[in-house]
């Protein structure tokens, strides 16, 4: 094996099993762990599955068609009642968490009071108003009606030229998804930065450089010490794409709204990627270079996050 990746192996493996690394590479998966957990729990606080009532006065619903459920939604029961007494001894005890009074001139004033012990979930406010916009178009093909109830969910805004579009049920995921990616590649940067600094600086400052240097050229160790540390940043880059990639798939079989349609823009995302090779090689090749300067790891910190800040 070439000396050079002996070096880049023995670089990597020095680093790699360092306890500080294994608590930043952890450090993400944690945090995404903790996002998504508070969504799981912001979500079940907000619905509630339990049945909601309805009287219906204006005749609207004499023959309802069923409420439309957008994505992995779990569907609300609504269950009719004639009278106001019904529909209050009901929410007494506890057998629907509210109900509805569609007014008997609903055509001309569009009052629906709601009636509630506890403010009634999230989804089944929603999906009371999905139900009544369908049967509203009752006379109209179901197909088109169910479009139209769930508009808000199917609309797309897209800018004149055609080039960008974006969901407008509201903000999702993949919407901040390359802000994500410019956090996640300046993190990478900066650690990987102290790391391609600390790699000749070390060698320094315990003499090891000059036994070094009698056995292999500078390129070797270099070229050794670059690639070694690029396999780290790799590491952590594949790591943390894979736990970012297994937490979506949870939160969208979970039902939360924000991951149920990530709508990436790609070229956004390319274009990132495409930045930020140039920059990581530049920034390495500055840390590198520094570390090889001072005499120190401490003055290469000093220095370094300098020179960081200009890059």
């Amino acid at each position: 094996m070439s000396k050079l990746w002996l070096i880049a192996l023995y670089e990597y493996r020095r680093i790699v099993f360092k306890k500080s690394f294994i608590m930043a590479l952890l450090s993400v998966p944690l945090m995404i762990s903790l996002n998504i957990g508070m969504g799981l729990l912001m979500e079940s606080l907000q619905n509630d599955n339990a049945p909601v009532g309805y009287i219906d006065y204006a005749g609207l619903l004499a023959d309802p068609i069923p409420a439309p459920v957008a994505g992995s939604r779990e569907p609300v029961e609504f269950t009719p009642f004639q009278t106001e007494d019904g529909a209050r001894a009901a929410l007494e005890v506890k057998d629907i968490q509210a109900y509805y009074s569609v007014a008997a001139d609903y055509a001309e004033t569009s009052q629906i009071d709601l009636v509630y012990l506890k403010k009634p979930g999230r989804n089944a406010t929603r999906q009371f108003y999905d139900f009544i916009q369908i049967n509203l178009l009752s006379d109209q093909p179901p197909d088109i009606a169910r479009r139209a109830a769930l508009i808000s969910d199917n609309v797309i805004v897209r800018s004149l030229d055609g080039s960008r579009q974006l969901p407008g049920g509201g903000p999702t995921f993949g919407i901040i998804m390359p802000l994500l990616i410019s956090i996640a590649f300046l993190a990478l940067l900066v650690m990987s930065s102290g790391y391609l600094m600390q790699a000749v600086a070390d060698e320094k400052e315990n003499r090891a450089m000059e036994v070094l240097i009698t056995s292999i050229s500078p390129t070797q160790f270099i070229g050794g010490k670059v690639l070694g540390i690029v396999a780290i940043s790799f590491t952590q880059l594949v790591a943390w794409a894979a736990v970012t990639v297994l937490g979506i798939i949870v939160a969208r079989n979970a039902g939360i709204e924000w991951f149920q349609n990530l709508a990436l823009d790609w070229n956004i995302i390319w274009a990132t990627v495409t930045v930020s090779i140039p920059v990581y090689v530049m920034a390495s090749a500055l840390m590198t270079a520094i570390g090889a300067i001072v005499t120190s790891p401490q003055d290469g910190q000093s220095i370094g996050g300098c020179s960081l800040y200009f890059t």
